[in-house]
């Protein structure tokens, strides 16, 4: 009998570590480091964060933080928008920040769909014209504001965007 209670025993004691490693792993900390561009040149001993290798800090310089990848417009689909996201392969600087920054030029009466962002959100800025902005919280309740040039939207999981009006 003695040995049952122990082996019991034992046997909590493992689970409840392994439950407190879990929670451990699983938690979202700040960045391992301040940053670390994205290496693109093989290297033969590399550091891999988030799947990419970093640039050596020795390597790395203030070229690495500036992107152009944004001055043009993306790729257009059928629903009148233009849209053209930049990750940490495109602009090295992004890398482990946890961040992709996206463009969207939608022309009169474009739609973006409902879409949403798993583990992410985005802001909507305005740089020219005007935009029905709109998204749902986790009730379905639904959230729009006409934008003007200059204005912005705050982050949101789901959401919708539609250029209702002609530039002025």
């Amino acid at each position: 009998m003695k040995t049952k209670i122990k082996s019991h025993s034992s046997f909590f004691l493992l689970f409840l570590i392994a439950i407190t490693h879990t929670n451990v792993c699983l938690a979202e900390c700040d960045n391992v480091k301040d940053y670390c561009p994205t290496s693109t040149k093989p290297q033969k001993q590399a550091i891999f964060i988030n799947g990419l290798s970093c640039e050596s800090p020795n390597n790395t310089s203030a070229h690495d933080f500036k992107s152009n990848e944004l001055s043009k417009p993306g790729s257009g689909d059928d629903f009148g928008a233009l849209v053209k996201i930049v990750t940490a392969s495109k602009f090295v600087g992004l890398n482990t920040l946890g961040l992709a920054i996206g463009r969207s030029d939608i022309e009169v009466d474009g739609l973006v769909n409902l879409h949403n962002h798993p583990r992410a959100s985005e802001i909507v800025y305005v740089n020219q014209g005007r935009l029905l902005a709109a998204f749902l919280n986790t009730q379905n309740q639904l959230f729009q504001k006409n934008l003007n040039a200059g204005d912005n939207f705050p982050k949101h999981l789901n959401s919708n965007k539609k250029h209702n009006w002609p530039d002025s």
